[in-house]
């Protein structure tokens, strides 16, 4: 979990650098996701999103957080723009099926 750790106050330099990354939120989200500070992981996932609303990983790991705290709607809901941004993106795909209501 140090890694973890690690990785989220490097991001947050990144952040101070250059805020306007998505990619950089959407990766301290997954590291966030990991520790399972989900509410977290989510926002970061959010910000990304506004910051450019076709980042499909963006999509995905939310999905992932939303799941994880059993907000299945949502994740499924999140699975399936993923899949439209991408359409051949197995890992959503999957997840639809998967995914429990």
């Amino acid at each position: 979990k140090g890694l973890f750790d690690q990785a989220i106050l490097d991001f947050d330099r990144a952040i101070q650098i250059k805020p306007e990354l998505p990619e950089v939120y959407n990766n301290r989200g997954n590291a966030y996701g990991a520790k399972g500070l989900l509410d977290l992981a989510i926002s970061d996932f959010n910000k990304a999103l506004q910051i450019k609303p076709d980042l499909v990983q963006a999509y995905y790991n939310r999905g992932n957080a939303y799941q994880a705290k059993g907000l299945y709607d949502q994740a499924l809901l999140d699975f399936d723009k993923a899949v439209q941004l991408k359409p051949d993106y197995a890992k959503a795909r999957k997840k639809i099926k998967g995914t429990a209501i």
